[in-house]
């Protein structure tokens, strides 16, 4: 996705002056796949985003890369991320959470 030659710094910087959230801007590149965003965040913000939102926009987008990496990162959330409207369209997240209940 091109972001009209803005380095990520610029991109967070903007969406913040918009009224957004570092842990909402976490929550939608994780619904999104952008996963350049979240590494960013991850590394310049880990102290103060909130990682399960991460988790739970990862499982509402269907992306189980990024699922396991907030996991790592030390999401727990489980409730959140299997909310019924997170599970919508990604039924590889499923088989996922399954075994490691």
């Amino acid at each position: 996705m091109e972001y009209h030659a803005w380095s990520l710094q610029q991109l967070i910087k903007y969406c913040i002056c918009r009224g957004c959230t570092l842990s909402y801007i976490l929550k939608r590149s994780c619904y999104c796949g952008e996963r350049s965003i979240v590494d960013y965040l991850l590394q310049f913000y880990i102290n103060v985003i909130n990682l399960n939102d991460g988790l739970s926009g990862a499982c509402r987008g269907g992306h189980i890369d990024l699922v396991n990496l907030m996991i790592n990162k030390g999401a727990n959330n489980w409730n959140g991320g299997l909310y019924p409207r997170n599970l919508a369209c990604p039924y590889e997240v499923i088989p996922f959470f399954s075994r490691i209940s």
